[in-house]
């Protein structure tokens, strides 16, 4: 089981760096359209195009990736819970925490400096609070998000001992606050209390994730009836992966056409939380998964991955888009580009650190 919770963990990676390399796709695509086309930017000519459902459905198609990181460290958390009658060490949640700041800062700082170097600079009280809620840059919200997940871990333990499928049902409709308060918001409904539900439910707040995480604990601690159950319906798991995957690929294109903002990815609706949740279920049924090898390694390193394929992949579209802006009116080589660089350098980094004169370091910056 624990082989494959890490074989998940390495789909997961490849698919947030697919994601990440199709969102640098729809920017080149709607953004920066002026350096590669006679139009004033942004051009959303491009809507309906094959380029578009292409770009759109590699991001949709990824998001399972999220969750299914929440989901492997909440089956984790089971794990470390050796005795279910017991409430969950706290020496375990803070060695968690710990080994996810570390690396999370001195990437951070690392981050926060090529920005100044730039030119752009943030009053320097910000910077805390940036480190606390959305991170200071793209995905790095997930780490603050994951590390509250944990500080509410031991709760969440004890409740899920106590009576796992009502902890399931409650966590799951405090995670669709958000999804209401979104489609409240794309139906043009701005009561004053819609602004206020919506500072409290941010993408690095717990409770965006919180059903993820219990359903790792509940699996974990349930993990014979879960498997049967899993492999019972896998057949049928699969049919609700590709309608829910489906419908949640025209769902995003509809909020796309309709609000010109939302770029597809985690929009928090009810058709990426059903397809996310149906995958993660048909994952754990599968009999066979392709490129254990392979999947395993990234697993191995997928939080290392996570912290630095980020940057590489935005440093590599603004070159493309200054150097060879033609690039970006074809996605379909750009994106697999950025998929090799986001994780082909942090790979090579990782390597490089863990066979240099001092490898000792290797888990402060990457864990």
């Amino acid at each position: 089981m624990l082989k494959r919770l890490l074989l998940l963990n390495g789909l997961a990676i490849f698919a947030v760096v697919c994601n990440h390399a199709a969102g640098f796709g729809q920017i080149g695509l709607f953004l920066w359209a002026d350096s590669y086309r006679p139009v004033v930017s942004p051009d959303w000519s491009q809507l309906g195009t094959i380029s578009h459902y292409f770009l759109l459905s590699i991001r949709q198609i990824a998001t399972f990736c999220v969750p299914a990181f929440f989901f492997v460290s909440g089956f984790f958390v089971s794990y470390a819970a050796l005795d279910k009658r017991k409430p969950l060490n706290w020496s375990f949640v803070w060695n968690r925490i710990i080994a996810l700041i570390i690396p999370y800062l001195i990437w951070s700082v690392v981050l926060i400096g090529a920005d100044l170097l730039e030119g752009n600079f943030h009053p320097p009280l910000e910077y805390p609070i940036l480190l606390v809620t959305t991170g200071v840059v793209g995905p790095f919200w997930f780490i603050p998000a994951l590390c509250y997940c944990y500080l509410i871990s031991t709760i969440l333990v004890r409740l899920v001992q106590w009576n796992w499928k009502l902890v399931l049902v409650i966590t799951g409709l405090i995670q669709l606050i958000p999804v209401a308060i979104g489609w409240m918001g794309y139906a043009g409904l701005n009561y004053p209390w819609i602004g206020v539900l919506a500072r409290f439910s941010p993408s690095w707040s717990p409770f965006q994730w919180i059903f993820f995480f219990t359903f790792g604990i509940s699996a974990g601690f349930h993990i014979k009836g879960f498997m049967e159950w899993v492999l019972k319906y896998r057949v049928l798991l699969f049919a609700l992966v590709l309608l829910f995957g489906l419908l949640n690929i025209l769902e995003s294109d509809y909020l796309l056409r309709s609000t010109l903002a939302n770029w597809g990815a985690y929009n928090g609706t009810i058709t990426y939380n059903l397809y996310a949740t149906t995958f993660i279920l048909w994952f754990m049924a599968l009999t066979t998964i392709p490129f254990p090898k392979y999947l395993n390694q990234l697993g191995i390193s997928s939080y290392g991955i996570y912290l630095l394929h980020y940057p590489f992949i935005a440093y590599t579209a603004r070159a493309v888009h200054k150097i060879f802006p033609q690039l970006l009116a074809y996605p379909i080589v750009l994106v697999p580009l950025l998929v090799v660089v986001g994780l082909g350098i942090p790979l090579f980094i990782m390597i490089g650190v863990r066979i240099s004169p001092v490898k000792q370091y290797y888990r402060y910056l990457f864990s």
